[in-house]
C-alpha cells in the first residue's frame, strides 16, 4: 500500500469518527441571584457547537445568558440566575456530515430564605383583631414559626394567638400587655437553612380623660383668675388642647397654659368668660373630649333709680332696676328708719 492510499484511509477513518461531547458538570444547584457557567468540550472536529435551553430553544447570547465558543469548547454563562432558569440544558455538537452528539446538565435553582419588606415596629390599636406581618419565601417553601419571650407561639396557652396560612401572626383583641419583641423564624429542612427577623409590636391605647372638674365658680370684675384642670392617660401619651366656642385656646394675656396643657388659667374673669370649656385629649389611637363649665357671678349693680315727688295722700311709683349674675333679688327699705317693705305693704 503506497503512501497516498494510507493517507486517504486515515482521512476516511477520521471523518467517520463520532464526536464525543461532555460537560464539566452534570447537575448543579444554584441559589437565586448567583451566576454560574458550564463548559462543553468536544473530541473530534465539530462544525458547530450549540446550547439549548430547557424549552428546547437554541440559546442566542444576551446580556444575562452568554455563549462563548473557543475551538472545540463552548462556555455557557448564566448571570443572576432566577427560578425560571431551572431545567435541563443541552450542548449539541454537529460534524461535517450533519451528525450530532450532545451532553446535558441539570440546573436546579433554589431560593434562599428571603424576608420581604419587613416592617418594625408594627403598631396597632388596643382591642382590635390584628395581624403581625412577616413575608418570607424560599424554595422549597419554608417552615415558619413565631416566638414571643423566647417561647413558640404554638406553645402559649392563649387562643387569641394563631399563625395564619400566609404565615402572619394573628392576635385577637390585642392588649397593651401583648406589646413587645416577636420573632418570625423561617427554616428549610432540606438544606438546614434558618433565618429570622425580630419585629417590635406596639399597642396604642386611645386617650381617657381621668380628671376634669365639671364646673368652676368665679366672680367677675374683681381681677380673679381660675385654673381648670384636665388630665388624660393613653399610649402614646395624649396631647391635650383646650377649646372655647369652637376655637383652640392659645396662650396670651387672657389664658395661661401649663403642664403640657393640663392646666388652663383664665385671668381677669369677666362675665363673657362664662360657659363651657372643652378639653380634648388626642393621640394616634384616637381622641376623647370632655367639658367643664365656668360659672361667673356678677355683683349686683343698680342701673336705674330715680327720685319721685308727690303730694300728701298721693301715690308715687319708685322704679329700681339692677343687673347681676345670678339675677339680683331687690328689696326696698326706708332710709330714715330702715323699715323693709314687702309686697302688698303700703
Amino acid at each position: 500500500m503506497n503512501l497516498l492510499a494510507i493517507y486517504l484511509l486515515g482521512l476516511f477513518l477520521r471523518s467517520g469518527q463520532a464526536l464525543q461531547v461532555s460537560i464539566s458538570l452534570s447537575k448543579v444547584e444554584v441559589s437565586v441571584g448567583v451566576s454560574k457557567f458550564f463548559t462543553c468540550s468536544v473530541i473530534g472536529e465539530p462544525e458547530s457547537i450549540d446550547w439549548y435551553n430547557p424549552q428546547g430553544e437554541k440559546i442566542i447570547s444576551s446580556q444575562r445568558v452568554v455563549v462563548q465558543k473557543e475551538g472545540v469548547r463552548s462556555r455557557l454563562t448564566i448571570y443572576n440566575a432566577n427560578v425560571e432558569d431551572a431545567g435541563i440544558y443541552r450542548c449539541q455538537a454537529t460534524d461535517s456530515r450533519g451528525l450530532t452528539q450532545e451532553a446535558t446538565v441539570v440546573l436546579e435553582i433554589y431560593q434562599k430564605l428571603t424576608f420581604q419588606d419587613i416592617v418594625s415596629p408594627q403598631e396597632f390599636i388596643q382591642g382590635e383583631d390584628v395581624q403581625v406581618i412577616c413575608r418570607v419565601t424560599s424554595s422549597p417553601a419554608p417552615i415558619v414559626s413565631w416566638l414571643y419571650q423566647n417561647e413558640e407561639i404554638s406553645n402559649i396557652a392563649d387562643n387569641r394567638f394563631a399563625m395564619l396560612p400566609n404565615n402572619n401572626l394573628q392576635i385577637l383583641k390585642i392588649n397593651k400587655s401583648d406589646e413587645g419583641l416577636y420573632r418570625c423564624e423561617g427554616r428549610v429542612e432540606a438544606r438546614g437553612e434558618i433565618d429570622f427577623r425580630d419585629i417590635i409590636v406596639l399597642v396604642n391605647v386611645p386617650p381617657i380623660i381621668t380628671l376634669l372638674q365639671k364646673s368652676f365658680n368665679a366672680t367677675a370684675d374683681r381681677g380673679e383668675a381660675i385654673t381648670l384642670f384636665c388630665k388624660a392617660v393613653g399610649s402614646p401619651e395624649p396631647e391635650i388642647n383646650w377649646y372655647r366656642k369652637g376655637k383652640r385656646i392659645e396662650e396670651n394675656d387672657k389664658y395661661v397654659l401649663r403642664g403640657s396643657n393640663t392646666e388652663l388659667t383664665v385671668r381677669d374673669i369677666k362675665n363673657i368668660d362664662a360657659g363651657p370649656y372643652i378639653c380634648e385629649a388626642r393621640n394616634k389611637a384616637g381622641k376623647m373630649t370632655n367639658q367643664t363649665y365656668l360659672q361667673v357671678f356678677v355683683q349686683p349693680q343698680i342701673m336705674q333709680l330715680r327720685n319721685e315727688t308727690t303730694f300728701e295722700n298721693g301715690q308715687a311709683t319708685l322704679i329700681c332696676e339692677a343687673e347681676g349674675e345670678p339675677v339680683p333679688e331687690i328689696t326696698w327699705k326706708r332710709a330714715i328708719d330702715g323699715i323693709t317693705f314687702s309686697e302688698g305693704d303700703k
